[in-house]
């Protein structure tokens, strides 16, 4: 037994215009709220905005203030862990690391063109001598 599988979006050209004509017709003549309606939901969104008012803290000023603003203490531990490192990693670069630093520091190589693509064009003229 085999089922014939359509694409969904494939309804045909009559059942596209009936849809239509249901379509307009609704937007013809919107649903309106009642008045009593109305009112419960704009008191209850208005109970909520100060439910949720309450719940906020206020904004720390400072120091405290910037702290918060990056994640708290582990956030700003783990920002002076990759800081320190990356210092030492400059200073005192791997072994596998170093010629490729040396190079793309001196710019005399073409390991530079591609360690650098930042410099864009300018990079070019270095391969030709002529920088």
């Amino acid at each position: 037994m085999t089922t014939e599988h359509r694409d969904p979006e494939d309804i045909g050209p009559e059942a596209e215009a009936a849809l239509e004509r249901y379509f307009s017709a609704g937007r013809a003549h919107p649903p309106a709220l009642s008045p009593e309606m109305l009112a419960r939901l704009t008191a209850e969104a208005q109970g909520q905005a100060r439910a949720h008012g309450r719940a906020r803290r206020p904004a720390r000023a400072g120091l405290a203030g910037l702290i918060a603003a990056l994640g708290g203490w582990p956030a700003l531990a783990g920002l002076a862990t990759t800081a320190v490192a990356g210092f030492w990693i400059g200073l005192a670069p791997p072994d596998l690391l170093a010629p490729s630093v040396e190079a793309l520091w001196s710019g005399d190589s073409e390991l530079a063109l591609y360690l650098a693509p930042a410099q864009g064009l300018e990079a070019l003229d270095t391969l030709d001598g002529e920088g």
